[in-house]
C-alpha cells in the first residue's frame, strides 16, 4: 500500500466521523427528551473512534515504512528497516531493541506520536524525519484528544483529573464538562472537535509526503 493510500484511508474515515459528529441535533418538546442521550453518546463515541482512527493510521504507517517499502505522497519509495523482511518481522525487531521484560504482546501506544516515534527510530526506519516533521506538529490535538477519550471510556477520577488541563487550556472553568469542551465552537466558527480532525488530517498528511 502506498502512503498517500494511507493517508486518504484515514481521511475519508474522519470524514464520516465528521458527518456523524454534524448530525442535526433534534428540536425535541420539552416532555420528550428520548433524542437527547443519544445524541450526546453519539458524540462521545465519534471522540473514541477519532482517537481509534488515530492510532491505527500510525501502526500502520510505521507498518509500511519499515516493512512494505511504500511510496510516499511525494513519490519517494521508502527502504525496508534493517533486518525486516516483511510485516511478521516488525514487532519482533521493535521488541528486540527494549531491554529484556516486555511481553511478546506489548505493542508501544501508537497513538502517542512520542511513542510512535520512538518506535520508527528503533526501527530505523528511513524516513523518519519525514515521520517526525509530521507527527511532532505543535501544537497538537492528541493529547486532548486522549485525555477525553480516555475519560468518555473509563469514568474515573483519575481519567477525570486529566481533563480539567484540558478545559483551562480552552479559557473554560476547570470542572468544564468533557462533552462541553468537545462540542464548543471556537474561531473560525467550528467545533473544538472538528478542529482536532482538521490538525491530525494535516499530519497525517505531512507524515506521508
Amino acid at each position: 500500500m502506498s502512503l498517500k493510500r494511507l493517508y486518504n484511508r484515514f481521511l475519508k474515515e474522519t470524514a464520516s466521523i465528521d458527518l456523524s459528529f454534524d448530525a442535526p441535533y433534534p428540536n425535541v418538546r420539552p416532555f420528550d427528551q428520548s433524542c437527547k442521550m443519544p445524541h450526546k453518546y453519539s458524540h462521545e463515541m465519534c471522540v473514541v473512534r477519532l482517537h481509534d482512527a488515530w492510532a491505527r493510521f500510525c501502526r500502520e504507517l510505521i507498518f509500511l515504512c519499515a516493512a512494505c517499502e511504500p511510496t510516499t505522497i511525494s513519490g519517494v519509495v521508502v527502504a525496508r528497516a534493517p533486518g525486516v523482511s516483511d510485516r511478521s518481522d516488525v514487532l519482533p525487531a521493535l521488541l528486540a531493541s527494549y531491554p529484556a521484560g516486555k511481553p511478546p504482546w506489548w505493542e508501544p501506544r501508537w497513538g502517542d506520536p512520542g511513542e510512535c516515534l520512538d518506535a520508527a527510530q528503533r526501527l530505523n526506519v528511513s524516513n523518519y524525519s519525514r515521520l517526525s516533521s509530521g507527527l511532532s506538529i505543535s501544537p497538537s490535538p492528541v493529547d486532548d484528544l486522549r485525555f477525553i477519550r480516555n475519560f468518555f471510556a473509563h469514568r474515573s477520577e483519575k481519567a477525570a483529573r486529566k481533563v480539567h488541563p484540558i478545559a483551562t487550556s480552552y479559557g473554560f472553568a476547570r470542572l468544564t464538562p468533557a462533552l462541553t469542551i468537545v462540542e464548543t465552537v471556537i474561531p473560525p466558527g467550528v467545533p473544538i472537535f472538528k478542529k482536532w480532525i482538521n490538525d491530525l488530517d494535516i499530519m497525517a498528511s505531512q507524515a506521508c509526503t
